[in-house]
């Protein structure tokens, strides 16, 4: 098969892959590669540019201090001094889309040993593709490296609909410097104006599929705001199923294995990038996948700051500890 070749964007425009879906987490990675303006029919010319240039880099990160609960709160805004704060939803203006677009926010990972995953050669985004006809040998069939890491995201994030998401490897013609310096001045809308920010953390395993659920078990249960600078107004959910996980008087009970498992979670790449931080900031909703689990940004936030809280108010010095040193890890 022969490799997939970029054709020149105009003015405005953007590429968005359509990641079509898979019976298993065996088939093969196929996506269509498109041209679309639907940001720049969404967005003024005198709209305000989010650059993710200036914040690229290795800086790592503090354990997240605050973390907003009042229901639409989606994300979390990185401090480049400390920690996380949050900011309202922004209001995007734009009109009704013909299909969801999401952004994937990922580490791109080691770039040695690339996987070949298909592209299917059609730039019409209007044109319904028979996914059960296409074949590997199929002619219209091409070839894109990617890395590894991204390969799974794409393979595990796959549903039994077509995703549209926009990925800066594919979706940049990282060989010609002019678009991508263009595309990537443009990263910081794509991600604000995207409906869904995909947060990929990385394959599973057994710690961080236990601790990944009770992360986002423990966020569903609580509230928090921001307005005290104390307490965080720390208080259970209304109807949640465990009342005293918001209570910071009662004892949050954690067995050395999950601490564990909280912290395996916390320690993948993805945490200790400033600039990806920065693209769960922009995003007006997010979701949080690891392996074959995908779950709310919402949930998983503010699962993960209540039970530190929590746990630093009320656990034993050898849990107090153990996290510190987590901490200390991460910074």
């Amino acid at each position: 098969m022969p490799q997939y070749r970029y054709e020149p964007l105009a003015e405005g425009e953007i590429r968005i892959i359509e990641l079509f879906p898979a019976k298993s987490s065996d088939d093969p990675i196929v996506v269509r590669v498109f041209k679309s303006d639907i940001f720049s029919k969404t967005t003024s010319k005198n709209a305000k540019r989010e650059d993710l240039r200036d914040v690229r880099g290795e800086k790592t990160l503090q354990i997240p201090r605050e973390v907003d609960g009042g229901g639409k709160a989606r994300g979390l805004v990185v401090s480049a001094d400390d920690g996380f704060m949050t900011g309202p939803p922004v209001d995007q203006g734009e009109g009704e889309r013909p299909f969801k677009i999401e952004a994937l926010s990922y580490v791109w990972g080691s770039e040695e040993n690339p996987i070949h995953i298909h592209v299917v050669a059609n730039e019409e985004p209007e044109g319904l593709l028979d996914f059960e006809a296409l074949t590997l040998e199929a002619p219209h069939r091409l070839w894109a490296p990617v890395t590894q890491n991204l390969a799974e995201a794409l393979r595990y994030v796959r549903r039994p609909q077509s995703r549209y998401i926009w990925v800066d490897a594919l979706c940049i013609n990282q060989a010609d410097s002019q678009e991508k310096t263009i595309q990537v001045s443009n990263m910081g809308t794509v991600y604000r104006m995207a409906d869904n920010v995909i947060v990929w953390l990385g394959l599973e395993d057994e710690l961080t599929r236990r601790g990944m659920e009770y992360i986002c078990y423990f966020g569903q249960q609580i509230l928090l705001d921001l307005g005290d600078p104390i307490s965080r107004n720390f208080r259970p959910r209304p109807g949640a199923e465990d009342i005293t996980a918001g209570l910071l008087d009662k004892v949050l009970e954690l067995e050395d294995y999950l601490v564990r498992d909280l912290i395996a979670v916390t320690s993948r790449p993805w945490f200790r990038r400033l600039w990806i931080l920065q693209e769960i900031a922009l995003a007006r909703t997010a979701t949080v996948a690891l392996g074959t689990l995908e779950e709310a940004w919402d949930d998983f936030s503010r699962g993960f700051v209540g039970i530190y809280m929590k746990d630093k108010q009320c656990s034993s010095k050898e849990e107090v500890d153990l996290w510190d040193k987590h901490q200390g890890e991460l910074g």
